[in-house]
């Protein structure tokens, strides 16, 4: 049968992950939950893009620097937008408190980076050596007026990938090169 010390082992391990899962797990909606974004950042996110819209900006680009199922307190957001021309980047890292928020001017070459690489004509899957499940990586959304292109690219591609001269892959490296990612940050 069980002894005292196995129980209150169990118990004190349980205990544990239960209070590391809270303090540094990602954020999932319940199955209850009934809000419409998962975070506060989710919103600001939201609304700066339908702002950017109803000025008729002519070309956005959303990234998002996550877990693919859920969010931690240190997502990184990041805003591309084209206007008359001229490029611009708003990041924001946060989850329920925003830790900063930075805005770059003239960074028309990203945009310009993302067309000449062919970019938006790459299909399929990053083919790579293995398959990972709840890893970080960007998920990228580019929207040209009525047009729209996204894709995935995950960390595990990036550092598996059996191509790793994909044009995704390198737009990425080439983004994180200009503008960084402060959840890269050591």
């Amino acid at each position: 049968m069980f002894t005292k010390t196995y129980i209150l082992q169990f118990f004190l391990l349980a205990g544990l992950f239960i209070a590391t899962t809270i303090s540094f797990g990602q954020k999932q909606r319940t199955v209850s939950d009934t809000q419409y974004f998962l975070c506060e950042a989710d919103s600001i996110y939201n609304r700066f893009i339908k702002d950017l819209k109803s000025k008729s900006v002519d070309t956005i680009f959303t990234l998002h620097y996550d877990f693919d199922n859920g969010r931690v307190e240190n997502s990184a957001f990041f805003i591309i937008w084209r206007d008359r021309g001229k490029g611009f980047v708003r990041q924001f890292v946060g989850c329920d408190s925003i830790k900063s928020d930075t805005t770059y001017a003239d960074t028309t070459s990203i945009v310009e980076d993302y067309f000449s690489m062919n970019v938006y004509n790459t299909k399929g899957i990053i083919e790579t050596d293995i398959i990972q499940s709840h890893g970080m990586g960007y998920t990228v959304v580019v929207q040209i007026m009525d047009l729209q292109y996204s894709h995935n690219v995950r960390d595990w591609q990036r550092n598996n990938a059996l191509n790793p001269s994909d044009q995704r892959i390198q737009w990425i490296d080439l983004f994180e090169k200009k503008i960084g990612n402060p959840c890269l940050v050591e």
